[in-house]
């Protein structure tokens, strides 16, 4: 068990684990980098220095507890002031945080998932979207006025697949929320 099984799963929760080595002074210092999306899109950036891999679990759950969501709010509301764009409203920033700190708990828990071997299975949330799509498509070809072709069907859930083999999953994140 070690960086693969880590980095399996980190990506079942929509993030990449990319291990890296940094020079300097005479030393390689060791850290991982994680990035993500919230659902609304804002980008997540994670770094941790580590020793061994067995700490990063602890790293992260450090980062949690130091998180400081109201601050978080703060400082966007305040860029947004200074002109910054793209910031939502306030109620939707809220939410947006407050995922955002779920998520730091949920890597450290993926982290040390991994560390065990341990690789989550998709979300529920993925086989009831998946399972809605194909639904909801083959009842629009059952009416004759849709213009949607088996063809058209087999792309569409071709696509669907492909996302989620690549770890794409925002919008079964969104699912899961509703």
């Amino acid at each position: 068990m070690g960086k693969r099984t880590i980095e399996a799963a980190v990506n079942a929760l929509d993030f990449n684990a990319a291990f890296k080595t940094q020079e300097g002074n005479g030393k390689k210092n060791k850290y991982v980098e994680f990035s993500g999306f919230t659902s609304i899109g804002r980008e997540l950036n994670y770094i941790e220095f580590y020793s061994k891999l067995d700490d990063i679990p602890g790293l992260l759950r450090e980062r949690y507890n130091d998180f400081d969501a109201e601050e978080e709010v703060k400082a966007y509301l305040e860029a947004k002031e200074n002109g910054l764009s793209g910031v939502p409203d306030l109620f939707s920033l809220i939410r947006d945080i407050e995922e955002e700190e779920r998520k730091i708990w949920d890597l450290a828990e993926a982290v040390s998932d991994g560390l065990h071997g341990k690789i989550p299975e998709p979300p529920k949330s993925w086989l009831v979207c998946q399972h809605e799509f194909e639904r909801k498509i083959s009842e629009a070809l059952a009416d004759p006025k849709c213009a949607l072709t088996k063809e058209a069907y087999d792309a569409l859930n071709k696509i669907l697949v492909e996302v989620y083999n690549h770890d794409i999953m925002w919008f079964v994140r969104n699912t899961e929320e509703r």
